[in-house]
């Protein structure tokens, strides 16, 4: 298994965020990542692309 792993500043490009946000959102909680050993936060790169992705609905009403 491969796994990229992207720094908090690659995120933000790829989100089109203002530098920063991603590293917020992730200590929130609300964006999946990788704690490492010395503290750093990372991204599988897998799990932002998933996240990119469109969505399907179905016929029910979603609510966000």
């Amino acid at each position: 298994m491969d796994v990229h792993l992207l720094k908090p500043r690659e995120v933000d490009l790829m989100l089109r965020y203002p530098a920063g946000r991603t590293l917020r959102l992730a200590k929130a909680g609300l964006l999946p990542c990788v704690q490492l050993p010395d503290g750093e936060i990372r991204f599988d790169e897998s799990q932002i692309e998933e996240l990119l992705k469109p969505k399907k609905c179905g016929k029910e009403r979603v609510e966000c």
